[in-house]
């Protein structure tokens, strides 16, 4: 288990956008009205909406670090952040870890194979593989599967 450090510099700008974005979407009640609408509905909140007020904050990794190690989890506070600190581990030994994250940068930061989660509360996830191998077996794959179809698509009949 990774989590982040200390705050990016590099990515100063991308916080504060974030953060403004954060700001609006919670003002007003925005967020919460679309939740509690959803609700209403019978209907699951988009993602993004339950996403939007929730920041990882130096208390939060610290409460989460506490419970990693009451319950005995490995984990290690990167010192920026937790992409670099999950992609060096499976760089050190690729055969032995799997990288599971949201984020969208662990290709940037070398990691070949992951698990990319669309949503942690469902559990829609896919697996991504861009060494030669994986890269092969798409395509591959995807190709039969665009044969097949052309097959069953036949104006010859």
């Amino acid at each position: 288990m990774f989590f982040d450090g200390m705050s990016n510099p590099e990515k100063a700008h991308e916080k504060r956008r974030r953060d403004e974005k954060r700001r609006v979407e919670t003002e007003g009640g925005g967020v919460k009205w679309r939740i509690a609408s959803a609700r209403e509905e019978g209907a699951e909140p988009a993602e993004k909406y339950k996403q939007a007020p929730v920041m990882n904050t130096s208390m939060y990794i610290a409460m989460c670090a506490k419970c990693c190690s009451v319950l005995q989890i490995p984990f290690s506070v990167c010192y920026q952040e937790a992409d670099a600190g999950l992609a060096a581990r499976f760089l050190m030994n690729a055969s032995q870890y799997i990288v599971v994250s949201a984020d969208t940068d662990m290709l940037v930061n070398g990691v070949s194979k992951w698990v990319s989660v669309k949503n942690w509360w469902t559990g829609e996830a896919a697996f991504i593989d861009v060494t030669a191998e994986g890269l092969a077996a798409h395509v591959k794959h995807h190709g039969a599967a665009a044969e097949d179809e052309d097959e069953g698509n036949s104006d010859d009949e």
